[in-house]
């Protein structure tokens, strides 16, 4: 067993050095007993008898989902998906998120979790898959416990694509339950927002996002992506906003 002498975490794991909540060296029972400080401090000795209550927000790491599909082009689709549920879940005070830089900096690599959550300084890891083959999807996601490697929860959706907004509500809800986060009605509403209910438009709006080669033709065709979502949608207010980042930073090229 290992404790983190700043947070109070314990760990099974004897592999990790670092705690997953604050960065902070782990130390041993044995470093723990032979420190008469640690030894005397309140709340390590209701750590190691058990007593202790912890207090700490849980964390999470979203990776971009896994394309299994037939069509190597819907990419964009499982990028897009990690995205939206990342970035609705970042909105909850009680949740931290590690951010979509260091999070998708794994995509493609084949690395333990336990690594990951390390690395990332979270406790949980969401991984997942998408098949996309027309208007049908597959989505199979799975939240890891960093501490042992073991699944928290996890579940397969087999929908329609007009089903993808409650897909992502469902997903988003489930991993609140999991890590048994409380939300109170405003909260659980930030989790439901949608800029959109067409599902085509948003669909256009996925690949003006992925679409960000550093090129004056990547950001042309993002923009163009961006227009046809606004043209399904004249209230889609991300699509404005997309268009007006890529607007912006075409005038540099």
């Amino acid at each position: 067993m290992k404790y983190c002498p700043i947070c109070q975490q314990s760990y099974q794991d004897e592999s990790l050095n670092f705690c997953l909540e604050d960065g902070s060296h782990l130390v041993t029972e044995d470093f723990i007993s032979n420190s008469p400080t640690l030894v005397h401090s309140p709340s390590f000795a209701n750590l190691i008898s058990g007593r202790h209550s912890f207090g700490q927000i849980p964390s999470i790491a979203i990776l971009p989902f896994v394309n299994v599909s037939p069509d190597a082009e819907n990419e964009y689709f499982c990028v897009g998906l990690a995205e939206e549920l990342l970035n609705a879940l970042m909105k909850l005070d009680k949740l931290r998120v590690a951010a979509r830089t260091s999070a998708f900096s794994f995509k493609g690599r084949e690395t333990d979790v336990r690594q990951i959550g390390q690395a990332l300084n979270v406790s949980t890891v969401l991984e997942g898959s998408v098949r996309k083959a027309g208007n049908r999807l597959r989505i199979n996601v799975q939240l890891i416990s960093v501490a042992d490697g073991y699944h928290l929860w996890s579940e397969r959706y087999d929908r329609n694509l007009e089903d993808v907004f409650e897909i992502q509500e469902e997903i988003a809800l489930a991993i609140v339950d999991a890590l048994k986060v409380k939300l109170l009605g405003d909260e659980r509403a930030v989790l439901r927002k949608r800029y959109t209910d067409n599902a085509e438009a948003y669909e256009f709006y996925l690949k003006g996002r992925l679409w960000n080669r550093r090129t004056a033709d990547g950001f042309k065709s993002a923009i163009g992506y961006f227009q046809k979502a606004i043209e399904l949608d004249d209230d889609y207010a991300v699509a404005y906003s997309g268009l007006a980042d890529y607007h912006l930073l075409l005038g540099f090229y």
